[in-house]
C-alpha cells in the first residue's frame, strides 16, 4: 500500500533544504511546481473528488504539501475519506506545518506582500474549519468512533488557536467562531461517552451484583400460581435508585393487588385496583421523584409572584401562538425576541385577525 503524505507532513525536520530539489529554476521552479500542483487538486476540489486529492497528493514532493493551500485540501480530503486518520492527527499536522520556523507553506507566495499572505492564510484556515464543522454537524446523532478521543481533539484545536493568533495577530471572528463551535462538538461528544461509560459501568456493576438471583422483590415477596393470569409482577430495586415514600406506597398497592388477584378477591382487588388508577391519573412527578425537581420547585416559588399574574393572557392571541410555538421548537421559542412588554398590555390587545388598530 502506497504511504500517506501525511507521514512525511508529521516529520518536518526542522532545516528544510528544498533548495536541493532536482528542479534546475531553482525557487521559482518551486513556485511554478506548487502552483501547478494546487491548480490540478483545486479541479477536483470543485468536483469533490477528496479521493482523488488523495491519491494525488501521495506522490506530491514536501513543498507541494506544505504550501498552505494543498495542505488544506489534502488534510480535508484525507480525514473525509480515510477514517483511521483521526482529527486530532489532522489538525496537528496543520499545525506542525503552518508553525515551522521556515514558514515553508508560503514558498510559492513570497512574491506576496504581508496583507496579502495574511489573507490567503485566514481564507485557507477559515475553508478548512469550514468544511470540517459542515461535516461534524451532519455527523451528528450518529455512533461515535470510539478510537476518537474528543480530549485529544480539543487539546489539539487549543494549540491550533494559539498558534494562529502568533502567525496572524489580526483577529478573524469567523475562524474564532468555527474553532469555538468544533471544539464545543467535540466537548458534547466527551460527556456523551463519559455518560455512556458510566452507564455501562453501572450495568456492569448491578451484573455482577445480582449474579445468582435475578430479581431483589419488595417484601413479603409474593408466589404467584401457574393458573394465574400474570406471569410477572412489578418489582423494585432499591440498589438502582432510592424510592421517594409516595412511589415505594404506589409499589406496595400494586404488590397488594397481585396478592389480591392470587387469592381470587375479585371484590377487594376492585377497590385497589381503582385506588391505584386514581394514583396513576393524578401522578405528580414531584411527590415521586423529589430530587430531580427541587430545583424548578425552588424556581417556582421564587417567582410565582412575578409570573401568576400574567395567567390571565391565557385567552389571548399572543399567548396561544407563543404557546403554540413553544410546543413546536423549543430552542427557538428560547431565543425569541422578549415580549414582556406586549404581554404588560390588557389580555384582549390581541385577535385573531391581527393587531387592534
Amino acid at each position: 500500500m502506497k504511504a500517506l503524505a501525511i507521514e512525511r507532513m508529521q516529520q518536518l525536520p526542522d532545516k528544510l533544504d528544498f533548495a536541493s530539489s532536482s528542479l534546475p529554476e531553482g525557487m521559482d521552479g518551486l513556485s511554478d511546481d506548487i502552483n501547478d500542483s494546487f491548480d490540478v487538486l483545486a479541479s477536483y476540489w470543485q468536483q469533490g473528488d477528496y479521493a482523488k486529492i488523495v491519491d494525488h497528493a501521495n506522490d506530491l514532493p514536501l513543498y507541494c504539501l506544505c504550501d498552505i493551500r494543498i495542505c488544506v485540501y489534502y488534510l480535508y480530503s484525507l480525514w473525509t475519506t480515510n477514517q483511521q486518520v483521526g482529527t486530532e492527527r489532522i489538525i496537528s499536522t496543520l499545525t506542525t506545518v503552518l508553525t515551522h520556523k521556515q514558514r515553508p507553506w508560503q514558498i510559492a507566495l513570497k512574491k506576496k506582500n504581508d496583507k496579502a499572505l495574511g489573507k490567503i492564510f485566514l481564507n485557507s484556515t477559515t475553508l478548512f474549519f469550514r468544511k470540517m464543522l459542515g461535516r461534524l454537524e451532519k455527523m451528528m446523532g450518529m455512533s461515535p468512533s470510539e478510537d476518537e478521543s474528543p480530549v485529544e481533539v480539543i487539546a489539539s484545536l487549543e494549540g491550533f488557536n494559539e498558534s494562529v493568533h502568533e502567525l496572524q495577530p489580526q483577529e478573524d471572528t469567523e475562524l474564532e467562531n468555527l474553532l469555538k463551535n468544533i471544539t464545543d462538538y467535540f466537548f458534547s461528544l466527551k460527556v456523551a461517552l463519559e455518560e455512556k461509560q458510566r452507564e455501562q459501568n453501572r450495568i456492569q456493576q448491578l451484573e455482577e451484583e445480582n449474579r445468582g438471583e435475578e430479581f431483589v422483590q419488595l417484601e413479603n415477596p409474593i408466589t404467584v400460581s401457574p393458573s394465574a393470569p400474570i406471569e410477572k409482577k412489578a418489582v423494585l430495586d432499591p440498589r438502582i435508585f432510592n424510592p421517594s415514600h409516595p412511589l415505594k406506597l404506589l409499589f406496595k398497592r400494586i404488590e397488594l393487588l397481585h396478592q389480591l388477584v392470587e387469592k381470587g378477591h375479585e371484590l377487594k382487588a376492585a377497590i385497589v385496583l381503582e385506588d391505584i388508577q386514581r394514583e396513576l391519573d393524578n401522578f405528580n412527578p414531584l411527590l415521586y421523584f423529589p430530587e430531580y425537581f427541587s430545583s424548578f420547585a425552588g424556581l417556582r416559588a421564587q417567582q410565582a409572584s412575578k409570573l401568576e399574574p400574567l395567567f390571565c393572557h391565557q385567552k389571548s392571541y399572543q399567548w396561544q401562538v407563543l404557546h403554540e410555538y413553544y410546543q413546536t421548537d423549543m430552542a427557538a421559542f428560547l431565543e425569541l425576541e422578549d415580549t414582556d412588554e406586549a404581554l404588560a398590555s390588557p389580555p384582549n390587545d390581541y385577535i385573531p385577525g391581527g393587531y387592534n388598530e
